[in-house]
């Protein structure tokens, strides 16, 4: 999920980005188009890299500490 998360947001960062800032820009009166300055290597490998990383190190200490249910817990359930 982590890895189709970063797909989907590295494609729709860029359209996005213009679609939704410029009419911020514009309503503070600026008229001309602005320029985003974009490093691909922070976009599409560092970044991605930092959340997939967060992510998969955050589930497993998640799994850690997360109590084993047998099938003997399961009888009492209401």
């Amino acid at each position: 999920m982590g890895i189709i998360a970063v797909i989907i947001g590295e494609i729709f960062a860029m359209p996005l980005t213009h679609l939704c800032i410029d009419p911020i820009f514009k309503m503070m009166g600026m008229e001309l188009a602005v320029d985003y300055v974009t490093d691909p290597v922070e976009i599409y490998l560092v970044f991605p890299v930092i959340v997939l990383a967060t992510t998969t190190v955050s589930a497993f200490l998640t799994s850690l500490y997360t109590r084993k249910i047998n099938s003997s817990d399961t009888a009492n359930i209401e």
